[in-house]
């Protein structure tokens, strides 16, 4: 049975469509995994907008979340958990001493 030869685009797409299901795309430079813009507590996202000049030029742009990295007490074990400040203040977060 013959092998069929792929060209270089064939190949580009096999290596990063395998990166993508094991999960390599999320791991950056330092070793250290993305984490999405999200608030572990309440899911608090990022909201898109508009920014409006004063001339009334419309551009589309984001609004993220302000999420402080906390060392919190989940489970009964301290882990380092992203956080939307709102969650902070109101109690939501028990902080590990």
């Amino acid at each position: 049975m013959a092998v069929r030869k792929q060209n270089p685009l064939q190949k580009k797409l096999v290596n990063l469509y395998s990166d993508v299901l094991c999960g390599k795309d999320k791991i950056l430079s330092k070793g250290t995994l993305k984490m999405s813009k999200q608030c572990e507590i309440c899911g608090k996202k990022p909201m898109v907008g508009n920014n409006v000049s004063h001339a009334h030029n419309i551009n589309k742009r984001r609004f993220n979340p302000n999420l402080q990295t906390v060392r919190a007490l989940k489970n009964g074990q301290a882990k380092r958990m992203l956080v939307c400040t709102n969650c902070i203040k109101s109690g939501n977060v028990v902080k590990a001493p």
